[in-house]
């Protein structure tokens, strides 16, 4: 038989529910098994009961690992922004690092020359012509 025919049963052709509600509409007497044959009725009626009544323990412990599982991946980003940030100062004090080594090699650079200037001017020009050569 294909599926959705007419002699399937009411359920084959109904949406999927979960388990809880499947629960909670078979603990209510006042729903009776009528209800459970027509899926969509019976939620229906259970989210009225829950909002007269209260919601039943299942869904409050639904609710709670709900919201249990959400603290957790909430500080599951926490941690992971956290660790972002230290690989961004990390980064950054890296850079600083050779920004400062890059300024340490150009004075060193800026030293070597001077010393190469001054040591041809003492060498290679003759003390009575330094007033009137510079460099």
């Amino acid at each position: 038989m294909p599926a959705g025919s007419k002699t399937d049963p009411p359920l084959a052709k109904a949406k999927p529910i979960s388990a809880s509600v499947i629960t909670y509409l078979r603990s209510r007497k006042t729903l009776g098994g009528r209800e459970l044959l027509q899926p969509e009725r019976g939620v229906r009626r259970c989210k009225k009961l829950c909002r007269h009544q209260g919601l039943p323990e299942e869904e409050e412990e639904e609710e709670e690992e709900e919201e249990e599982e959400e603290e957790e991946e909430e500080e599951e980003e926490e941690e992971e922004e956290e660790e972002e940030e230290e690989e961004e100062e990390e980064e950054e004090e890296e850079e600083e690092e050779e920004e400062e080594e890059e300024e340490e090699e150009e004075e060193e650079e800026e030293e070597e020359e001077w010393w190469i200037v001054w040591g041809l001017q003492k060498c290679f020009i003759p003390t009575k012509y330094k007033s009137s050569v510079s460099i």
